[in-house]
């Protein structure tokens, strides 16, 4: 509106006068509040970023708080109890009387446990007179280990738990249960909060310890830096590190100081005395910790290894020494095979006349040559152009069919080549009679090609002229299918000193030979059918035909000169060509120990032959196995030997949790507009919050990532804001709200506290007395003002609708997670286990995406802490209860009331089935009616029915009953009647809310 900027001037048709200019920056100056109301807007900074370093949660906290001296005797239980009457007495109100005796045993069961008390408990405690009873109610509480369960879960919402990545690449964090038990169990054996913050933030770097839990615990802590969300596909790799430290500032600071301190990486905090070169002092912490184990194109968090250094050294030494024997195997395998292959090569023209005499007794049919099917023809993925598999097609039932012709009637063996890692049987088909069930149900080693192996299928009967061979399975996954044959039973035998397989293998590719995939094999082949009395003149004839193949080097090799006598010797020029080859490739290799092929194409179609996966004159695996030359069989069985002894002494495997460690230590410009791509020309050193540094003083930064000097400054006793911030969190799961309303915002937007001297007194008490969080929620707990009942009172609803002056106990509803665990709790089929994992994704595993479902198990009837928490696909019930976004901060769950919400307790399968269990458990309990249904207003309410109560359900369960007579017997008609009054009790607000 100033008319400064020429490109910005507004309004763009003429400018504003200056007594309009004047107003409008004045309004600014003042915040910029809603002209429509009357509230004051916090003023901005007038340029001066530490702007507001006077406000009260910026203040030291006080060594010392003195309660006040209430006017009112007898009631204050303690300098808690002093505060609230001080305050109420100053407003003229009192406070509401103690809550009754069943009211209260359950309100504390379940803040402390998230479950109902039993109907014992609660008697237990009514008849229970003595001057400490609650005390014990308290004590056996807090000593549950559901306590930890309970406690937990308000941590998770703060360090936005969940089991899965979300965002872009929805990947499973399979090892992020173990963050979570772990601080179940720091919430239950009451880890001092200095201690449970620093090891969140730097357990790693804390001095080392020989006690191996108590180094895994530390390590594992730290995942609380690596559960938030990533933009794992981010290509912009600088960014996405950036930005994954900008959310681990705002999650550390909004969950420890209360702080909003992420609003300063573009600019200075418009309301908070925040810099951005303050924003950046704590963002070099962050960016000098290793978060990402790498930036691939799909990126990956962190994860560390949860054994002592010594543990770790042994089991990489053991790997190590592995790895040589497997590399011994590796050589002794490969010195046998050269040495086969080799052999082959000297006797190949005998393989090839011995094969020569079989080329009519095998038929070759390739796997992708079928007629019918469902497989589908892999090229480049397990096969080859050269060697093209049949693999599984889409879901269900998977067959392939093949058309065979046959001269006459006769008696064959069929034999498949294929490869497979699992089993798959299939069942063989010939002309529509089933020849075998488990066919091919071996597994060979692997999918690829080198994998693949002949085996027998069955004899078969084929008849003269059309026959069909089919290949099925039921289920959805098939063996990866080469090639199969039909041979005679009886073929000719083989000579000495030959390898059966090699000459099965030869004659096998020899009698499909083609000029254009196979010309060696062809010319061998075509030689082989030549009539013996006729040979020189056929074999000039051929020559000449096979000038015209595309093979100008090979055919020359083979058929200039003199055109071959007899078979013998073209198999020895055939003998010779291979020999040149195997000498050429050997040569090369040696030179080039990664080389994979020939350049020169001929050559390496020959090469194929020898060593390629599949060639007919290479053997692998057991087949090699039983002609390899004795010496050298030896060192590869002892090899073998070695190598499974030192695996069978595998150490104990070492489990893994998501955590950081140190990386690289780097101090961060400020990025000016918040842009990684825009910097201000000098770094900021590493450090801590202006407006709290000149009353806490943090340690030096001088080397390493600073995580732990950041730990120790927030922890150090005077900080300002540590102990507010949780003593405050405390109070709101035990009252419904913080004495500061705005848990997570303690700044100058934030909730002003209610009662800030007891805050004070909270905080500091909670330093002094060891950062017990189960002593100070104890000391709370004890206190009259806990106590209370949530009995209106017209005068104080006027003068405080909103309670913040505490002249009651806040009526709250149950968050989801104890609502729906009570209803399996008192249905009898809550499962009490404890830790462990749910999730049924492997680590990494895509959870949601079009290639994926989501293996969540959401029907274990365990605790719904346990239950797996995947972004984006949460469990629906979690949604429909007010658990937010767990990719986001959650300081204080809402509690909406809609539909859906009642529709989801009146037909779930968790509520109709639960209140059926619980009329079993009623009806199984008590010896009649009345009892019964007292037994189940005790259970679900905590308390006995008034007779009006117990009138109206004995009439509703008789005339549900009834409606169900007609068609069923009377024990069925009367369960359904209880099972229809106990869902409608699960269902009630009484049992969904606490007094």
């Amino acid at each position: 509106v100033t008319y400064a900027d020429p490109d910005m001037a507004m309004p763009p048709k003429g400018k504003l006068s200056d007594a309009q200019i004047a107003d409008i920056a004045e309004w600014i100056r003042r915040g910029a509040p809603d002209p429509r109301g009357t509230e004051a807007a916090t003023p901005l900074t007038d340029g001066d970023p530490l702007a507001g370093a006077d406000h009260w949660a910026f203040q030291p906290l006080p060594r010392e708080v003195p309660a006040p001296t209430p006017r009112t005797p007898n009631w204050a239980r303690g300098p808690i109890d002093a505060f609230v009457l001080a305050r109420l007495e100053a407003e003229g109100l009192a406070p509401a009387p103690e809550a009754d005796r069943r009211a209260l045993v359950r309100r504390a069961t379940f803040d402390l446990t998230g479950l109902p008390p039993t109907p014992e408990e609660v008697e237990a405690f009514v008849a229970d007179t003595a001057p400490d009873a609650w005390e014990k109610v308290v004590d056996r509480l807090l000593a549950s280990p559901r306590f930890g369960e309970r406690w937990a879960r308000h941590w998770l919402d703060l360090a936005r738990y969940a089991d899965s990545n979300g965002l872009d690449e929805n990947l499973a964090m399979a090892h992020a249960w173990r963050w979570r038990d772990w601080v179940v169990d720091a919430f239950n054996r009451d880890e001092p909060y200095d201690l449970f913050l620093t090891k969140q933030l730097a357990g790693d770097l804390l001095p080392p310890t020989s006690d191996e839990a108590e180094h895994a615990d530390r390590r594992v802590a730290t995942g609380f830096l690596v559960l938030g969300p990533k933009m794992l596909a981010e290509q912009d790799k600088p960014k996405l590190l950036i930005d994954v430290v900008d959310e681990q500032l705002d999650i550390a600071t909004r969950t420890f100081m209360g702080l909003t301190v992420s609003c300063a990486r573009c600019h200075d905090h418009k309301f908070d005395p925040v810099p951005t070169s303050d924003y950046y002092a704590l963002a070099g912490i962050f960016k000098s910790t290793r978060t990402m184990a790498n930036t691939d194109f799909v990126s990956r968090w962190n994860e560390v290894e949860l054994a002592l250094p010594e543990r770790v050294a042994a089991r990489d030494e053991h790997r190590k020494r592995v790895e040589e024997a497997r590399r011994a195997v590796e050589a002794a395998t490969e010195a046998a095979q050269d040495e086969l292959a080799r052999r082959v090569v000297r006797e190949s023209a005998r393989h090839i006349l011995a094969a020569a005499e079989r080329i009519d007794s095998v038929r070759l049919v390739e796997a992708e040559s079928f007629a019918r099917g469902t497989l589908i023809v892999d090229t480049t993925m397990w096969g080859s152009a050269e060697s093209p598999i049949v693999r599984t097609g889409k879901g269900g039932p998977q067959h392939v069919e093949y058309d065979v012709d046959s001269p006459v009637a006769r008696r064959v063996a069929l034999e498949v080549r294929y490869a497979a890692a699992e089993e798959r049987p299939m069942s063989v088909l010939v002309n529509g009679a089933k020849v075998a069930e488990d066919a091919l149900k071996a597994t060979t080693g692997s999918w690829h090609l080198d994998g693949q192996r002949w085996t027998r299928v069955a004899e078969v009967e084929l008849v003269a002229g059309a026959n069909v061979v089919r290949f099925e399975r039921a289920g959805e996954s098939v063996p990866h299918i080469d090639a199969w044959a039909l041979s005679e039973l009886a073929p000719a035998p083989i000579e000495d000193g030959l390898v059966p397989e090699v000459v099965q293998a030869l004659a096998l590719r020899l009698s499909k030979a083609t000029a254009a995939e196979d010309p060696l094999l062809h010319l061998v082949a075509a030689h082989a059918r030549l009539p013996r009395d006729d040979f020189e003149r056929q074999a000039a004839r051929l020559a000449a035909e096979s000038r015209a193949m595309d093979e100008p080097r090979l055919v020359a090799a083979l058929l200039d000169g003199l055109p071959p006598t007899s078979l013998r010797e073209f198999a020895g020029r055939v003998q010779t060509l291979l020999a040149t080859v195997d000498a050429r490739w050997r040569a090369e290799k040696a030179a080039k120990p990664d080389l994979d092929k020939l350049a020169d194409a001929e050559f390496e179609r020959v090469r194929l032959l020898l060593h390629g996966a599949g060639g007919p004159l290479r053997l692998a695996g057991e087949a090699a196995a039983r002609h390899h030359e004795p010496a050298l069989a030896a060192r590869l069985e002892q090899a073998r030997a070695d190598q499974a002894e030192l695996e069978a002494a595998k150490p104990a495997p070492i489990h893994v949790a998501l955590g950081v460690a140190e990386g690289k230590a780097e101090d961060l410009p400020v990025h000016i507009r918040g842009s990684h791509l825009n910097l201000a020309k000098e770094p900021v050193a590493r450090g801590y919050l202006s407006v709290v540094v000149d009353d806490v003083p943090g340690p030096a930064i001088e080397s390493g990532s600073g995580r732990l000097e950041l730990a120790r400054w927030l922890t150090h006793p005077d900080h300002p804001l540590t102990a507010r911030v949780m003593a405050n969190r405390v109070w709101q799961h035990l009252f419904g709200v913080g004495l500061v309303s705005t848990p997570s915002n303690f700044g100058l937007r934030g909730d002003r506290p209610s009662h800030p001297e007891l805050l004070d007194w909270l905080a500091r008490d909670y330093v002094e007395g060891g950062w017990s969080t189960k002593g100070l929620i104890r000391r709370i707990m004890l206190g009259a003002s806990y106590r209370m009942s949530t009995q209106f009172d017209a005068l104080a609803m006027e003068k405080d609708p909103a309670n913040r002056l505490l002249w009651r106990q806040n009526r709250r509803r149950l968050e989801v997670e104890p609502l729906r665990d009570s209803v399996l709790h008192l249905s009898g089929a809550l499962d009490e286990t404890r830790g462990g994992t749910l999730l049924g994704s492997g680590n990494g595993d895509y959870v949601t995406n079009d290639q994926s479902g989501n293996a969540a198990n959401y029907g274990v009837k365990r605790r719904s802490l346990y239950l797996p928490v995947i972004r984006n696909a949460m469990y629906e019930m979690f949604g429909t209860f007010d658990y937010n976004d767990p990719s986001m901060h959650i300081d204080a769950r809402p509690s909406t009331t809609d539909a859906s919400q009642s529709l989801l307790m009146m037909n779930s399968p968790l509520l109709v089935e639960g209140g059926e269990l619980l009329a079993k458990r009623v009806i199984a309990a008590a010896p009649d009616d009345e009892a019964r249904a007292t037994l189940l207003w005790r259970m679900v309410y905590a308390r006995a029915p008034s007779a009006d109560e117990l009138r109206g359900a004995l009439a509703h369960v008789e005339r549900v009953a009834a409606l169900r007579a007609p068609s069923a017997d009377g024990a069925a008609a009367a369960l359904s009647g209880w099972r229809n009054l106990s869902q409608a009790l699960l269902a009630s607000n009484e049992f969904m809310h606490l007094d």
